[in-house]
């Protein structure tokens, strides 16, 4: 994930999942009308097979799990790449989680712990995104760091 393609290639994922949301949200809101639109954090494809239903559930869990093997294979000893593996590792737990409470004969009653966990997801993201880049110069720059001994306040 330290080159241009490892942050382009999931970028790029995640922009294609941000579009499908934007759709399917502007979609819902259509046909559903102001008063009684709820959002989701997931969107099911309509079908009776539950595995083409889940099917972005199953993209991001699967997405993540290689995404996290990589990291750890690649360079096992870095920070920077458990920092990159514990996002995805997040990722992997919503998506699974998703999966099963959808599928559990609960499901209605536990759709807030699925949103409570797609939050946290992204609260987990801004603070590392936030903690990764707070020790940068620029965008992807050269890495100076708070521990660096030649680090100078501007």
């Amino acid at each position: 994930m330290g080159t241009f393609v490892g942050h382009f290639v999931p970028g790029l994922a995640f922009t294609f999942l941000g579009l499908w949301h934007t759709i399917c949200t502007i979609k819902c809101y259509k046909l559903k009308g102001p008063s009684h639109f709820t959002s989701t954090t997931w969107f099911p494809i309509n079908t009776r097979n539950h595995f083409i239903k889940h099917l972005e559930l199953y993209l991001l869990f699967t997405f993540s799990i290689v995404v996290i093997t990589l990291q750890l294979i690649n360079h096992p000893f870095q920070a920077l790449n458990y920092e990159h593996a514990s996002m995805y590792l997040h990722v992997a737990l919503y998506s699974f989680l998703a999966i099963v409470i959808d599928l559990s004969p609960s499901s209605n009653s536990l759709s807030g712990l699925v949103t409570t966990l797609a939050a946290s997801v992204f609260a987990q993201k801004l603070l590392l995104w936030h903690c990764h880049s707070a020790d940068m110069l620029g965008l992807k720059g050269t890495t100076t760091g708070c521990c660096n001994s030649s680090w100078q306040p501007l």
